[in-house]
């Protein structure tokens, strides 16, 4: 693996989807995909995974990672890639978390107010500006069995694109890893026989490995009694590669009981199965999730090729060096740890609902909580409208806007103001048309042509506010009344429908008059 122990609040956090100690049992699901990019594809060493253009999946994608076991979650890395030339990655991203309860919680960071909102990754620039892998390490560790990845920007218009991988450790951890069953004080037997085990716990490639006889009563089983109890983290197998004149020696299939209570249970995987199976001779290792605590284990031979022939390897540490991440049941209701506390189970309160705290027996614990908001949002193949997932503990927190509700604001501000825009050319439009309809009354020739607005009856001459004569004009006599607005009518003596103004006569009323011929 090309990343190794992000983010803090675990001792060793390791790679959950890939690498040694990956989660077999880890389900990948998704709000919506693509048929060539399915969610299952999402990890590192996959196509990719891409979102649809469909329902609210528009504007709230989301990648998620459902384990079988609880975890502590340290760490997610995302990366792009490229296809047809086309790269596809995420540039901003949030995270939540959620217990086997269902209930997402956003990860916070702090705002000026001291209040908490939802993390915006990358926190330390403004942007993933390519598809090179980006690692974000989480302001705190959080236990969670469920991680979400909810696309906030991406470089494509069309699908929110991705690549994924989670970083974690088990809820049970090592200070320290040893190897476990080296030395005198470790008791092996098989089918009941005791046995030297030198060359059993020697996981050398060159060393010689350890071959079960094969004439005893099946199945073949060997029993590891410990000094002390001891957590079992990762378990390690190789057996005899094939050489000049020499088959292919090892152990097919085996699986793993240990003691508990004077009993011995069936170890299963966090994929439900409780088998581990090997297709050659060459090393293998099985990261146990759940760590085992035990002071005895039992490992039994399923098959094996040619000869059952292997070496064994067992990490992990006594009893006196596990460090515990555990759901504090002491620690308020409300609230949320949000960084490390210099005393174990002490917490320190910014947020809402059913709070989880994380501690570690160690000098400088880290105490991690976390807690569901009231309503879970539902998990349909194509996302519809989902609940509110807030964290803010007030209602006047205004900061964690989902994205939605900002592009419904700015597309109302839009409609408003072409809305208003409109409705003033309108209103200059019809102001510059009255106004230029009477600036045309007032002149005696234009007004005479094509009749008045008001169309009196009499011509006559009355004096304005400014003393001068104000002339108003009849529609013309025997004409249609229509005609007038196509063509100017005729004047002068030789049309007999219309009157002459002749120039300085007035009559004794003081109006001028329209003499006939």
């Amino acid at each position: 693996m090309k990343f190794e122990n992000i983010g803090t609040g675990c001792i060793t956090s390791s790679s959950l989807l890939e690498g040694r100690r990956r989660l077999d049992g880890a389900v990948l699901n998704a709000s919506s995909s693509t048929d060539a990019h399915p969610a299952t594809e999402a990890r590192l060493d996959g196509s990719g995974w891409c979102s649809t253009q469909q329902g609210a999946d528009i504007f709230m994608p989301y990648l998620e990672v459902e384990f079988a076991t609880s975890v502590l979650f340290t760490a997610v890395v995302t990366e792009g890639f490229s296809e047809s030339l086309t790269p596809f990655f995420l540039q901003r991203f949030q995270v939540e978390i959620s217990r086997e309860d269902g209930h997402f919680l956003y990860i916070a960071t702090p705002t000026n107010s001291s209040k908490l909102k939802p993390a915006i990754f990358p926190l330390e620039q403004e942007r993933i500006t390519s598809t090179a892998s980006y690692e974000a390490p989480l302001p705190v560790a959080v236990i969670g069995q469920r991680i979400r990845i909810n696309p906030y920007q991406w470089n494509n218009n069309n699908f929110a694109c991705t690549k994924l991988e989670v970083f974690g450790c088990p809820l049970q951890e090592c200070k320290e890893e040893t190897q476990l069953g080296v030395g005198n004080q470790t008791v092996v037997t098989v089918n009941g026989s005791k046995i030297e085990h030198d060359d059993l716990f020697n996981f050398d490639d060159n060393a010689n490995s350890y071959c079960l006889p094969t004439n005893v009563e099946r199945p073949l089983t060997i029993t590891i009694s410990f000094p002390s109890s001891v957590l079992i983290t990762e378990v390690g197998i190789h057996g005899i590669p094939a050489a000049p004149f020499v088959r292919n020696q090892f152990v097919r299939s085996f699986s793993i009981s240990y003691a508990l209570g004077g009993t011995f249970v069936n170890y299963t995987r966090d994929n439900g199965m409780g088998t581990f199976t090997v297709s050659d001779a060459i090393r293998h290792f099985f990261g146990l999730w759940p760590p085992i605590s035990t002071n005895m284990l039992k490992v039994t031979i399923n098959s094996w090729q040619s000869r059952p022939c292997l070496n064994l390897l067992m990490l992990g540490c006594g009893s006196n060096n596990v460090v515990v991440h555990r759901i504090d049941p002491s620690a308020p209701t409300a609230g949320l740890v949000v960084g490390p506390v210099v005393t174990e189970t002490t917490t320190e309160t910014a947020f809402v609902s059913t709070t989880v705290t994380v501690t570690k027996t160690v000098e400088s614990p880290v105490s991690t909580t976390f807690s569901p908001t009231p309503t879970s949002k539902p998990h349909p193949t194509v996302k519809p409208t989902q609940s509110s997932s807030t964290i803010c503990s007030s209602d006047d927190d205004d900061d964690n806007v989902p994205i939605y509700v900002s592009i419904a604001i700015v597309v109302a501000g839009v409609i408003v103001t072409m809305i208003i825009v409109v409705a003033g050319v309108i209103f200059c439009r019809r102001r510059y048309r009255r106004q230029h309809l009477e600036a045309k009354s007032s002149d005696p020739l234009i007004s005479r042509s094509y009749g008045s607005i008001n169309r009196p009856t009499s011509v006559g001459v009355d004096n304005d506010l400014y003393g001068q004569p104000a002339l108003q004009i009849t529609k013309p006599r025997g004409e249609d009344p229509h005609a007038m607005y196509d063509k100017p009518p005729p004047r002068g003596k030789d049309n007999p429908t219309y009157g002459v103004l002749r120039s300085g006569e007035h009559s004794t009323s003081g109006a001028y008059s329209y003499p006939t011929q």
